[in-house]
């Protein structure tokens, strides 16, 4: 192990303890205690605890703070309230992805207001260089402060975290909603506790002094022991990442692919603002002969790692970014890059492992809007066969709609085994200018809803098409789905109304 190394506040607890240390974006980092599967798998049923300070933290104070952030992300982030966390990228002029970013609104304890940007370790650095570059052509008053070594960052992750963290703050973890941040006291010490999650989990990150790191991850160990909460380390958080179709960057995402390609246009807005990267990314937009990001799952147990080349039958048609084992689902499953004609979900490829052809499906790990139908009051619908061959449709709330009701604060969801018929109303949307009527674009039975969207609603925003989802209906009648639009009369539809 390289003595260059940057130590995280935990790096002296996570070596006593066993943890293997690696070489992680510069930082020495463990990437197990016991197994990488065991400690999945604790994450899943009680709670995992990681070490996530190598993560870089980066202030921005002034009067102009807002404004330079947000001229420098894909996503628009000026319009943040306190508390609201969103993500977004950082882009070349060429659209590549410099990193992906999360954008905090912050108000410290003398009320002045600041944003703080969370960033990939292996990037810091050159993310540190860029805002710098910008910064010296930024008229505005701004102060930047690169907070990295001043703080640690814990994540605890799985459906005990509550239970675990609600006695060591004044914070009402139960109220707070996905991706927002508030400033408190944890375990007598100041800090912040945010909501995000990279790993399909309930869970929460943790802010808080260096100095005081050890204390509070020894303080959620011992309150978990006996319950099946252990530590974990980088193996077991990118299986977790993994089997939530998370993209990680240096695999799925570098300064050679656009978003669009990685299926992250959520997080870019193209309308009337300019950043670094926008034309290229206007461009980008309309392109559809760019390999795009698909998940793809195995016939084999052997693992395809990142640079196997994908087959459709003697034609090379991509290549593989990442690959692993998902202990949840039980199944050999990889991400990479296809050509467009081969992307679709279902389709069937191979890999070459190592000289061999695995046979590989392609499982949308990603729901492109093109592909999607759409309703007039609306709702998208994507329509899947279930085992017994019927149609099912997934329907959610379109990003159109989304943006133009704003600042959520409720949903009522449909109930499940309801008949309904298409144009009926089976749920409720309310923001804080109205009520909503969600209606049903097909006729059948409502067979299940997102259970966890009402208390997330943040991913209404963040993924309208993937967690996003509303309902699933198992349709009874096919000729409602001959009445839904395609994306392009849809999108002219949107047009009409925006004028």
């Amino acid at each position: 192990m390289s003595s260059t190394l940057a130590e995280t506040p935990l790096n002296a607890w996570h070596r006593e303890h066993g943890g293997r240390m690696v070489d992680f974006g510069g930082w020495s980092m463990p990437v197990q205690y016991t197994s990488i599967v065991d400690e999945h798998h604790a994450t899943r049923g009680a709670a995992g605890l990681f070490d996530i300070s190598h993560m870089g933290r980066l202030h921005f104070e002034g009067t102009d703070s807002a404004a330079f952030v947000d001229s420098i992300v894909t996503r628009r982030t000026d319009n943040l309230k306190p508390g609201q966390a969103r993500y977004a990228m950082v882009t070349n002029e060429q659209g590549g992805i410099l990193d992906d970013v999360l954008v905090y609104h912050l108000v410290d304890g003398e009320g002045v207001s600041y944003r703080m940007m969370v960033v990939n370790a292996g990037n810091r650095e050159k993310i540190d260089d860029w805002i710098g570059q910008h910064l010296a052509k930024f008229e505005g008053d701004v102060t930047f402060n690169d907070a990295t070594h001043d703080w640690a960052m814990i994540a605890l992750q799985g459906p005990l975290s509550p239970e675990l963290l609600a006695p060591l703050t004044d914070t009402d973890l139960d109220a707070m909603r996905y991706y927002t941040i508030t400033e408190t006291t944890i375990a007598g010490h100041e800090g912040k506790v945010s909501r995000t999650g990279y790993t399909g989990e309930l869970g929460f990150e943790i802010i808080l002094a260096a100095g005081a790191a050890t204390g509070l991850w020894e303080q959620l160990l011992a309150a978990g022991k006996d319950r099946g909460v252990v530590p974990c380390g980088l193996g077991s958080r990118d299986t977790l990442r993994f089997e939530a179709g998370m993209p990680l960057y240096g695999h799925e995402l570098s300064e050679t692919i656009n978003p669009f390609q990685a299926g992250l246009q959520f997080g870019v807005d193209l309308e009337k603002r300019d950043y670094p990267g926008r034309a290229a990314l206007i461009e980008a937009s309309q392109r559809t002969d760019l390999p795009v990001r698909v998940g793809l799952e195995l016939d084999s147990q052997r693992i395809a790692r990142e640079g196997a080349e994908i087959f459709a039958g003697d034609t090379s048609v991509g290549t593989v970014t990442s690959g692993t084992f998902a202990p949840t689902l039980e199944k050999t499953i990889a991400m990479g890059y296809v050509v467009p004609e081969h992307a679709s979900d279902g389709s069937s490829l191979e890999i070459d492992i190592r000289g061999r052809r695995v046979p590989a499906r392609v499982e949308a790990c990603v729901v492109n809007p093109e592909e999607l139908l759409y309703a007039t009051t609306h709702e998208w619908v994507k329509v899947d066969n279930d085992e017994s061959g019927a149609k099912v449709a997934t329907v959610g709330i379109s990003a159109f709609a989304v943006e133009a009701l704003t600042d959520l604060v409720f949903m009522e969801l449909p109930e499940v085994g309801r008949q309904v018929t298409a144009g009926d109303s089976f749920g409720e949307i309310e923001s804080v200018k109205a009520v909503s009527d969600i209606y049903a674009p097909v006729t059948g039975e409502v067979v299940a809803v997102n259970e966890g969207l009402p208390d997330n609603l943040q991913k209404l925003s963040d993924d309208p098409f993937g967690e996003g989802w509303v309902a699933k209906i198992k349709v009874s009648d096919e000729a409602s789905l001959a009445q839904l639009a395609d994306y392009a009369a849809y999108q002219k539809q949107c047009a009409e109304e925006d004028h």
